[in-house]
């Protein structure tokens, strides 16, 4: 369901289904009996609608959050239609799984003993006399970066 779509709506429709919005602007909470209502513009690439949702306790609700619409209703207000929205889920992106100490050992290992062939390259370039910029710029060299695959293969 769009912001397009339910604008066409008559007033009085409920809605349901679980469909995902972002909010746009958060603004004041207001306390109904035990619940919280807070009134925010929803949008999407449709366009944006004002709406209160019943977030039931305090915890706010926040800019660019994505909600998910399981029941609402379009109300009638003095400037046009707002969208009452009595239940929603936060949308919460699913993270991979971590990867496991093994997996991370073998993903880093090869960028660790090239970290410490660098380092030891540079470190011989200090104690040889070097200034930090002379360092420096030959840390940043082709031919350190060739010296470091060189000495990696064996």
């Amino acid at each position: 369901m769009t912001i397009a779509q339910l604008l066409k709506m008559p007033v009085g429709t409920r809605i349901g289904g679980g469909f995902v919005l972002t909010i746009k602007t958060a603004r004041k909470k207001t306390q109904v009996k035990n619940n919280w209502i807070h009134t925010v513009t929803l949008f999407d690439e449709t366009g944006e609608m004002e709406a209160d949702v019943n977030i039931k306790t305090y915890a706010p609700l926040i800019r660019s959050q994505e909600i998910k619409i399981i029941v609402a209703e379009i109300q009638q207000t003095r400037d046009g239609i707002k969208l009452y929205v009595d239940q929603f889920a936060p949308v919460v992106e699913v993270a991979e799984p971590p990867m496991s100490g093994f997996e991370i050992q073998q993903a880093d290992a090869a960028q660790v003993v090239r970290s410490k062939i660098k380092c030891l390259f540079l470190m011989g370039k200090f104690q040889s006399g070097k200034s930090d910029a002379e360092v420096l710029k030959s840390s940043k060299s082709k031919i350190l970066e060739e010296i470091i695959d060189e000495t990696v293969k064996g």
